[in-house]
């Protein structure tokens, strides 16, 4: 197997629709993430975004979309932003995970959110997870009842309030395709205003996140496409997402809600509008993204298994890199060390 490594914005268009192919007849590659527009919209914010070329007696078998994080490490595409990993390629076609990333002129590729079914990789898996969806591929009234007979009592909830919000909202508009760039910069503000209340990094302080999130915003495509979700009580934002989707799959992504208008639970109606009128346009699953939230244990009725990890290949930098985490992970895990650590939060403490 010979391996190019490219910038995106190089693919030619025949490079792009056999990309498109692969991953549109691999289920498990189904996530907008693996479409090439992401990546493509990713290296236009984004500097150290590459692409390998994975070439079988020169045809090319498979692509390969990773971010540099310094000359020999490399991780997802987006960074933060990244909720799937994967190298595109058919199942069925053989590949040495190893011999990739040393093609690729790495020494380490840190994945978070690597789809657990490409074999090649389970060597560097660490620790496993999964991201919670929404299988909506019977219908959305299947959808209901098998949460309710599987006991998810929210569900019942949720869809009380909305028909709570619906009878008490007179200028009630649900639009589930908003194309006003306004809505998309309140919810840059609200989720920026939710992580500094949580304590979390505000992703949307960098400039290159959002501006990767407008881009996305703006594409109009068949096989991807930026969708821009919003309730409005008249002139009022109530509640709105930004989400990408394919023919067949949303990823949600960012929800947010006008905290005057928690009593309706606005983020969870908005999500089951999606999953209602999107069960009618082909959509077969919304994907939650990975993590622990109470709602998504509640809507979820099926989920794709992810691994974390890194892929290493013998190499100076990568026994440096090895050894530096360890030692990082041991300071923050080890019981001998906490009365130290204790000591200095309290003189932190009462230094502020």
């Amino acid at each position: 197997m010979k391996v190019s490594v490219i910038r995106p914005q190089d693919l030619d268009d025949s490079q792009i629709s056999n990309w498109n192919s692969i991953q549109q007849s691999e289920p498990s590659l189904a996530s907008p993430y693996f479409c090439p527009n992401f990546t493509l919209a990713a290296a236009e914010c984004i500097k150290d975004v590459f692409v390998a070329v994975l070439e079988n007696n020169s045809k090319e078998i498979g692509y390969f979309p990773f971010q540099r994080k310094s000359r020999f490490i490399g991780g997802p595409v987006g960074g933060m932003l990244s909720d799937y990993q994967a190298v595109i390629i058919k199942s069925d076609v053989e590949w040495d995970a190893s011999y990739l990333i040393r093609e690729c002129g790495l020494a380490v590729w840190d994945f978070d959110h690597l789809i657990s079914s490409q074999k090649p990789f389970d060597p560097f898996h660490q620790r496993h997870s999964h991201s919670p969806t929404i299988d909506i591929s019977d219908g959305f009234e299947a959808y209901c009842l098998e949460r309710k007979q599987s006991g998810a009592k929210r569900i019942s909830q949720f869809l009380r309030k909305s028909r709570k919000i619906e009878k008490e909202i007179e200028d009630l508009r649900i639009e589930i395709i908003e194309k006003d760039p306004r809505v998309l910069n309140q919810v840059f503000q609200w989720k920026s205003e939710q992580c500094r209340r949580t304590g979390v990094v505000d992703f949307f302080s960098f400039s290159w996140t959002r501006e990767l999130v407008e881009r996305i915003f703006y594409i109009r495509e068949q096989n991807f496409s930026g969708l821009l979700s919003a309730i409005h009580d008249g002139d009022k934002l109530v509640a709105a997402h930004m989400g990408m989707r394919t023919e067949k799959v949303l990823h949600y992504w960012f929800p947010a809600y006008n905290s005057e208008y928690s009593q309706y639970s606005p983020g969870g109606v908005l999500l089951l509008h999606l999953a209602k009128t999107l069960s009618k346009d082909n959509i077969g699953y919304i994907d939650l993204g990975k993590g622990d939230d109470i709602y998504k244990s509640s809507f979820s009725n099926s989920q794709i298994d992810l691994a974390e990890g890194s892929a290493m290949v013998p190499s100076i930098t990568a026994s440096s890199v090895k050894m530096k985490r360890q030692f990082v992970h041991f300071l923050h895990t080890s019981t001998v060390l906490r009365p130290a650590k204790e000591s200095y939060k309290y003189i932190r403490r009462r230094l502020r």
